[in-house]
């Protein structure tokens, strides 16, 4: 197949991607973590990187169309490197940002992006790339690309082919194995395309842009204004001292390449270029080489700690789209990347410089001295650099020792004066270190290998693909995140009923969302449907859960472990629960029938954020009780035997919305399973009504009773054409039968209970959001029957 590289549009659109993104880390930065910021900042400079390689391709590619093959498939592996990082960053955006409606306070209302409370949560613990890295290695992983990208583009700058070559083949062949998650951790990957960078950035002559001048609101072009000239201006009095090395940085500190500083402030120069201050031409030329700033000890080898990276500057990556821009001077706003633009005639390759001899041009120390490593700008004494140590081989399996000499300890004598043949033996030995190391990773790299990891990204891309066929057009009622998935599986080859009920694993490690979709009918026409999806975080299992479209669906809560919620069959059908494949809209891969199914959430509030999707009322608190008796009101009360209500069950309170229950807006009602000795379902009464006032009253330490309700409850044994004619009998509804409708009449009735916390403060809470909701008494419907439903037990 024809190599085909990426266009220039097709870089633009990566530009757009990354603003995008860094535009989605600002959403909410207020509520936000620091490390959101530092991302946002990464992605507004690649946005920034690859909009200046577009502009470099479009303005002149006759470089990169002179180049070979190799040459430009190398290029094309850092974009689609790039490109391969980005398009999984844009998913797990999509996947984990809500859009919110938030009131204007004058009858409107603005949409809003913002991050899910789970992500904000658990943002260390989540694996923000697609190769398992945390937050901080996706940060990593931006800077790597920022870097790439702007020595690709110095060098496209440069209009020399052998300096693209020596540029982007040894990082195209260390980028190639980022995405590779079967080859080792992502870090120390990341580690050694940085080494390969810095050595590059080592090797390669650093030129300084010229100023630049902004007249009627446009910025002019450096190498339009080289003919003035700077005779008239003396040297600065520090430019005849001696070279000393600095001190090694901070283990945070980190390089600033080619950054613009203002005339009269360059650092002092080598006392070979004081020997040549009274030549006319070194004026000449000096004028357009001003100092550079590079620390020793960021070149590739120097260890980890202390290793800087060249996009890490405040003033090199902020800008104006940037939330932590904090606002420079008008000389520090234009971009180094930018002022790089204004020379591509003076970038040289080290294969170019190298090539000359030592003696071949009166202006051999001119050129040195662009290859001397320039120091910081507060240093005011300099001295050259020691003789180079012996070259050794490099051992196997082991890095290439790439330290500059200042940076080496092992030399405590005096310090010589640099001299042409030092510096040049110095590029020599770097040039030659980075082509070992390359060779080394271009090894480390198997086809076969590779081969298994598109497959694998081809999967990972698959399910995402479905996941946003899945929340297209759809409205999301929950998201939240889950730790496993299992449904009731009856074993036919036991016959002992106690044992032959087995949970089976579904989902683990997932996404767990309530989903209001329109789906298509079988024969014609569609319909809402509401669907708990559980999906998981590898991309191998999709589950779906349609619920009930005509009985309420009540979630049942386990007292003893709050972050585990069931869902039971309704009357209509069991449970159907739907695995689908990778391609929305395909056949099925399973469907498993069951009448029980667990969800275990990663924290409480997911679950209830669940509980109250399901149920479609908002579940203001739980409460853990004991046991539930009966209260007989009267002189019949002080003979009845105790009646258990309830045996060990959640006491919940639910505030309606007006649209399961019509009337019903701000209605709190009280939930709780009824003992299955006692009655069948749920039973349900209002707290805050006002046609019906229910007293709540303390009884010792853990002890409440509840008087005043009104809660109709089938007797045990009742079948479902017994309940609806004695529910038809009691509202004075006419029946065919009458007689048979108050023979058949199998319901009790209860006025009263105490309930028996579990704990003192669970009574207290109770009693407390009772009172308060009593304090909004409002007209409600009636509210007599128990809900329908034979929870089975804690499963």
């Amino acid at each position: 197949m024809a190599f085909q590289p990426l266009s220039v549009g097709d870089i633009l659109m990566l530009s757009q991607t990354a603003w995008k993104i860094g535009r989605a880390f600002n959403n909410g930065k207020n509520n936000a973590p620091a490390e959101f910021a530092e991302v946002e900042r990464e992605s507004n400079s690649l946005s920034e990187s690859l909009k200046l390689v577009a502009e470099t391709l479009h303005e002149d590619n006759s470089i990169l169309s002179l180049a070979d093959i190799k040459t430009k498939e190398a290029v094309n592996t850092i974009l689609e490197s790039a490109h391969k990082t980005l398009e999984d960053l844009e998913s797990f955006v999509d996947r984990y940002q809500v859009i919110k409606k938030m009131d204007t306070g004058h009858g409107g209302f603005v949409v809003e992006r913002s991050w899910s409370s789970v992500v904000l949560a658990n943002y260390r613990t989540f694996k923000w790339t697609t190769e398992g890295g945390d937050i901080q290695a996706l940060r990593n992983m931006l800077q790597m690309h920022v870097d790439c990208i702007n020595l690709t583009m110095q060098a496209l700058q440069s209009r020399s082919l052998a300096r693209l070559e020596k540029t982007v083949v040894p990082m195209a062949e260390n980028v190639a194995s980022i995405h590779d998650s079967l080859t080792g951790d992502l870090g120390p990957k990341i580690n050694d395309v940085h080494e390969v960078i810095m050595a590059i950035v080592s090797s390669t002559p650093s030129l300084e842009a010229r100023s630049r001048k902004i007249e009627s609101g446009h910025i002019r072009d450096s190498a339009s204004t080289s003919s003035s000239s700077v005779s008239d201006r003396p040297l600065s009095c520090a430019e005849g001292r001696l070279l000393e090395a600095p001190q090694p940085t901070a283990k945070h500190d980190r390089t600033s390449l080619g950054q613009n500083r203002k005339m009269g402030k360059a650092p002092v120069r080598s006392s070979a270029t004081a020997r040549l201050a009274s030549n006319e031409e070194f004026l000449d030329f000096g004028e357009e080489h001003q100092a550079r700033t590079v620390e020793w000890d960021c070149v590739a080898g120097s260890p980890e700690k202390e290793r800087g990276n060249i996009s890490d500057s405040k003033a090199l990556c902020a800008s104006p789209r940037d939330s932590a821009y904090a606002g420079e001077e008008s000389s520090r706003r234009a971009s180094w990347r930018r002022e790089s633009a204004t020379l591509p005639a003076l970038f040289k390759t080290v294969g170019d410089d190298h090539s000359a001899s030592v003696g071949s041009s009166p202006d051999l120390e001119d050129e040195i001295e662009d290859f001397a490593p320039p120091l910081p700008l507060k240093s005011t004494r300099r001295r050259p650099p020691p003789p180079p140590p012996v070259r050794t081989p490099p051992e196997p399996r082991m890095h290439s020792q790439l330290l500059p000499p200042p940076a080496m300890d092992a030399y405590e004598g005096p310090h010589p004066v640099a001299t042409p043949s030092t510096i040049l033996s110095a590029l020599q030995r770097t040039r030659s270190d980075v082509d070992e190391r390359t060779q080394l990773a271009r090894f480390a790299v198997k086809i076969p290998h590779r081969q298994t990891i598109q497959l694998e990204a081809h999967g990972k891309n698959d399910g995402q693909k479905f996941e946003k066929q899945l929340l297209r057009n759809a409205a999301i009622l929950c998201d939240v995140r889950g730790r496993l998935v299992e449904f009731a599986h009856i074993n036919a080859e036991i016959t002992d009923e106690r044992y032959k009920i087995e949970m089976k694993e579904a989902c683990k490690e997932c996404r767990i969302c309530v989903i209001r979709k329109r789906e298509n009918r079988e024969h014609g026409g569609t319909r809402v449907v509401t669907s708990v999806w559980s999906l998981a975080d590898d991309h191998e299992s999709r589950l779906q859960q349609k619920l009930s479209e005509f009985q309420e669906t009540v979630p049942y809560c386990s007292c003893f472990e709050p972050e585990k919620v069931s869902l039971q069959a309704t009357d209509e059908a069991e449970i159907s629960l739907k695995f689908h494949t990778e391609e929305w809209g395909a056949m099925l891969k399973d469907e498993k029938k069951t009448n029980w199914v667990n969800y275990y959430f990663a924290t409480e509030a997911d679950a209830v954020s669940f509980q109250s999707a399901v149920f479609g009322r908002t579940l203001l608190g739980s409460f853990r009780t004991t046991k539930t008796t009966v209260i007989h009101e009267g002189l019949k009360g002080a003979f009845a035997f105790e009646e258990q209500f309830a045996n060990i069950e959640m006491l919940r309170l639910w505030e309606e919305d007006g649209v399961e229950t019509p009337g019903a807006a701000g209605g709190v009602m009280a939930l709780m399973h009824i003992s299955s000795n006692f009655g069948e379902g749920w039973a349900r009464w209002w707290i805050n009504n006002s046609r019906q006032h229910v007293r709540i009253k303390e009884d010792g330490s853990k002890h409440a009773r509840v008087k005043g309700i009104d809660v109709t409850v089938v007797r045990p044994g009742a079948t479902a054409r017994q309940a609806q004619r004695a529910r038809s009998a009691s509202l004075g509804i006419a029946a065919p039968h009458s007689k048979a409708a108050e023979k058949d009449a199998v319901l009790k009735r209860v006025n009263g209970v105490k309930i028996e916390f579990k704990e003192q403060q669970e009574r207290i809470r109770f009693v407390k959001a009772a009172k308060e909701a009593q304090g909004r008494s409002m007209p409600l419907p009636e509210c007599k029957f128990a809900l329908e439903g034979r929870p089975q037990g804690n499963i």
